[in-house]
C-alpha cells in the first residue's frame, strides 16, 4: 500500500535510515522492508510508532492499520463505519468548538458533558 511505503519513508528520513528506523521499532530491516512493500501487515501499534517518528497523523495511521487488519472478513464494512463515525464526530466538534466563542470553555464543556457535545454536534448537521 503506498500509504505505508510513504510513511516508512518520511519516519525513515525524520530517524537517520531505514536502519536507525527499523532498530527503532525493534524489527528487522527484513520486516520493516516487508511492511514498506505491504508483504506485511502493520500492526495499529507499529502505525502509532511510525506516525509519531514521522510527525504525522496518529489517527489516520492508526485507523488504517485497523481497517487493514479486518480487511476480507465479516466485520470489515462494520469497523469502516465505526471509525467513520468517530472520525465525523471528532471533526464535528473541532468545529463546533472554532465557531462557538472562547475555545477554553467550549473544551472543557466537551470533556466534561457529553450531553452538551450530543446537542452541539446534532446541531452542526
Amino acid at each position: 500500500m503506498e500509504y505505508w511505503k510513504n510513511l516508512i519513508d518520511k519516519a525513515a528520513a525524520m530517524c537517520g535510515g531505514q536502519n536507525v528506523l527499523a532498530e527503532k521499532l525493534g524489527f528487522s530491516k527484513g520486516t520493516l522492508s516487508d511492511m514498506k512493500q505491504g508483504r506485511k501487515a502493520v500492526s495499529p501499534a507499529t502505525a502509532v510508532h511510525l506516525a509519531d517518528l514521522a510527525h504525522t497523523d496518529i489517527e489516520e495511521a492508526t485507523h488504517l492499520a485497523i481497517v487493514q487488519s479486518v480487511a476480507g472478513t465479516r466485520r470489515e464494512q462494520v469497523i469502516k463505519e465505526i471509525l467513520g463515525k468517530a472520525q465525523a464526530v471528532g471533526a464535528a466538534a473541532m468545529l463546533d468548538i472554532s465557531y462557538s466563542g472562547d475555545s477554553t470553555i467550549d473544551t472543557a464543556s466537551i470533556k466534561n458533558d457529553s450531553e452538551i457535545i450530543k446537542k452541539r454536534i446534532h446541531r452542526i448537521y
